[in-house]
């Protein structure tokens, strides 16, 4: 489907606002300055750049120094305390006996906690192995009892003793011609 045109006058065909005037094109050939040349071109350039406001360089630096005591101090709070160390003078020699003494302590309780966690781990085993035992004896005992209630319909309390013939039980009697 097309578009139509609400008026019937044909339009003429789009051309640039008045205000954009494009700028002529011109084609230079690259070529390599000299040095008198070059200082020319910097020297035009820097004439033409703006000033830099007073305001924003102080802003600038201020973000500088911001950043700097940002970085010196996160660097102090993790290298600090070896810092603070080497700095120090001489420990009191009470100080020393008793961080050896609390030394001594946590190294003495590690090999009990050992000794402990070996012991643990024995009597664990032994307790699992005794539960392995156990479910054996109930599936044995779960078996038999299986079994004996199949071969007859009584209780017997003795495996190895012959059941006593029931009134399910049909005497079978051959007799000869």
């Amino acid at each position: 489907m097309t578009i139509k045109r609400r008026t019937t006058a044909k339009r003429s065909p789009r051309t640039a606002p008045e205000g954009r005037a494009s700028a002529p094109e011109i084609h230079v050939a690259p070529r390599i300055l000299s040095a008198e040349e070059k200082r020319e071109l910097i020297l035009a350039h820097a004439a033409a750049r703006h000033p830099i406001d007073p305001v924003q360089r102080v802003s600038v630096w201020a973000g500088v120094a911001v950043c700097v005591i940002f970085i010196v101090a996160g660097w102090f709070s993790t290298v600090g305390s070896g810092i603070r160390k080497s700095l120090a003078g001489p420990t009191d020699p009470a100080i020393v006996q008793a961080m050896d003494a609390s030394r001594q302590v946590i190294d003495s309780t590690s090999l009990a906690g050992n000794e402990i966690q070996q012991r643990f781990q024995v009597v664990s085993d032994q307790l699992q192995a005794a539960a392995d035992r156990q479910a054996i004896v109930n599936q044995l005992a779960a078996q038999l009892a299986a079994t004996s209630t199949v071969a007859t319909t009584s209780t017997r309390s003795d495996l190895f003793r012959p059941a006593a013939p029931t009134s399910t039980m049909r005497a079978v009697t051959t007799t000869k011609p």
